[in-house]
Formats: structure tokens, sequence, C-alpha cells
């Protein structure tokens, strides 16, 4: 009996479910290592209720020949009174929990790590052959690497159908309607509206990780052997390695960081030059506004050549402060102008006017 039926618009499937690769029919991982699991527990079992009788040892009571054995007083260890027989002997009958119990369970939780590959570092430990960190790596890589590589590359596939389906919906459903979607952290929240026919020209894209199977750390190691062999560019090497989101903003970056240490040390070479342009009071202005002010390194010189030019274009009389270099070596650019004397008679007039 069908009680609601909706036509699917997009005229294709809208479920898409990705599985392993096997020869036979879908197996888990684990799978192998149920029963392996179930005999362990039941063995550990065992062994606990051995070790608990072992504690607490059945005793008998033996006739000797031709007498009729009667306890007289029950013996208690704890109150440390003794027991009494009469006409026999008491026996303890001893458990011996087994024979390689214990080499037993920890057969069947090694043959349970191997068949699940489940290495022992997932569990904070290290196996006892493994000496240097390069070496534990390894092993964790021939484990883990390969079935992380088929589940990545199994997502690939389903995730551009996934895609293909999601294209689908909105063209079928939503067409020339104006469509957002929210985004986490983003100003506002939303996105800006597009339209579902307009953008969606094609379903034809790719989906795909930059290194199926690879952890981040032997990533990171093998971007590093291939730029160091040229293999490779470092746009391609941000563009793979997973902790640079936005590759395009981190090479800006670089590029702002080594123009600024080339900037610093220009700044550094000059002020060490007693008859350079940083002579002590720029210095100190140019380091008072990175540290106070918080500029950039680029604003502070700006800032102090803007100072340096406005104090070397000032007319000042010549007795004035600013005409004087104090701590700066002089003719470093460090004073003011002077500003000619008024009057003085025909001598200070014509040396004004560039005569004898």
């Amino acid at each position: 009996m069908i009680l609601e039926e909706i036509p699917n618009r997009t005229g294709r499937p809208l479920v898409v479910m990705p599985q392993r690769v096997t020869l036979d029919k879908p197996r888990g991982q684990f799978d192998g290592i149920l029963g392996m699991y179930y005999t362990r527990a039941r063995l550990q079992a065992l062994t606990e209720i051995a070790i608990e009788r072992g504690i607490f040892p059945e005793e008998y009571l033996v006739a000797r020949p031709g007498e009729n054995p009667v306890i007289v007083q029950v013996a208690d260890g704890k109150k440390g009174q003794l027991g009494v027989v009469k006409g026999g002997d008491l026996q303890q009958n001893q458990i011996n929990p087994g024979y390689k119990t214990d080499t037993a369970l920890d057969r069947l939780e090694r043959q349970e790590r191997l068949e699940g590959a489940i290495p022992a570092e997932f569990g904070g430990e290290s196996a006892s052959n493994i000496r240097t960190g390069r070496r534990g790596e390894n092993v964790l890589s021939s484990t883990v690497d390969f079935r992380i590589q088929e589940a990545q590359s199994l997502f690939e596939v389903s995730m551009l159908e996934e895609d293909k389906i999601a294209i689908a919906i909105e063209q079928a459903y939503w067409g020339n309607e104006k469509k957002s979607f929210y985004i986490p952290g983003r100003a506002g929240g939303y996105a800006s509206s597009y339209v579902p026919n307009k953008i969606w020209e094609t379903d034809f894209h790719y989906v795909s990780y930059s290194a199926a199977g690879s952890d981040v750390n032997s990533l990171v190691v093998s971007l590093g052997q291939r730029l160091g062999a040229g293999l490779i560019s470092k746009e391609t090497a941000r563009e793979t390695d997973p902790l640079i989101s936005d590759p395009d903003m981190e090479h800006d970056r670089l590029v702002a960081e080594g123009v600024e240490s080339a900037l610093l040390a220009s700044i550094q070479s000059q002020a060490a030059d007693p008859m350079g342009p940083y002579q002590p009071d720029d210095l100190a202005f140019l380091t008072r506004m990175v540290l106070e002010k918080d500029l950039p390194l680029y604003e502070a010189v700006s800032r102090t050549q803007q100072r340096a030019q406005d104090r070397q274009a000032a007319m000042v009389a010549a007795s004035a402060p600013e005409a004087q270099p104090g701590l700066a070596m002089p003719g470093t650019g460090a004073t003011s102008q002077v500003a000619p004397e008024q009057g003085g008679g025909i001598d200070a007039l014509l040396a004004q006017l560039g005569g004898q």
C-alpha cells in the first residue's frame, strides 16, 4: 500500500553507498577478530576462576584406617584459630590455573592486532623492537596507510556522485530562483545569493585527496624530499600540504615576510654606520612607533622618513636647538636649515645676493 508518493524530479538515485573492495561480499576490517576476541574473553574468565579457587582451595577430611573422622574445631585463619580433627587428616586440593595460559592470552591478543591491523601505538604503547621514531612511523604507515588509501579512494568516487546529486537537486527544485546558504564564521552568516541554473552550467568536476593514504607527518617529509630534489614547486607543495588552507594567502605572507626581513636588515646595516641616515633620534622615534604605537615596520619607516624630511625642510635661527646636531654626527641631516640673518650692512646684503 502506497501512502504517499513524491516524484523525483532529478531523474537519478539520491542515495550513494560506498563499500569496501572485497572478493566475495562486503567485509569489515574487524570482522575477523570477533571469534578470537570471544575466545580470549572466555579463556580469561576461566583463568580468573582457577586463580580464585587457588586462593581459596578445597579441603577434604580423609579418614585413617579403622577410624571415624570427626572435626572437633573448625580452623579460622583470620582469627588465628587452629582447627582440630580427630581420627583423620585434612588434605588441600590445589588448582593449577593451566599450562601456559598467559602465553595463550598474549598470542590471542597479538593475533587480534594482526588481523584487525591495530598497532600497539594506537593504545599509547610501543612494540619492543621499535628503537627510533622513524621506525615507528614506518610501522604505522605499513599498517594504516593502505586501508586509509582504500577508504579515501572510495570516498573520492562517492563524493563525486554526491556532488552531482546535489547539483541535480538544485537545478530541478530551484532552477532560476535565487538561493543562499549558511557559512559558519562568516560575517552575516550567509553567502551571496546565486541562481542554480546559472552557476551550475554542468556537473563535471573532480574530487580527489591531495595524497590518499598518507598521514600528515609522512606527507610533510615527502613534500620536503620532493622540494629538495626539484620535482615539485613550492606552490604545489603549499597546495598539497593539508595544514595550509589558502595557498595564495600563504604565498603573499611569505613574500611580505621576506621583504620585511630585507627592510629590517637594511635598517640595522644603516643604523650601525655613524654617518648613516639613522641617527640616534630617528632610530629612537622608529623604535617608539613599532613598540608603543604597534605600527607595522613599513608604516613606522614611512613616518620616520616624513619626520626627517619635515625637520630638514624647516628654517630655524642659528641659535635654535633644532640647528644643533645633538647626539648625531654633523652633516648627517639631523638638523634643520639655518635661516639667513636680516640686516648686517652692505656685506651681508651682497652675501645674500651672491655677491662678494
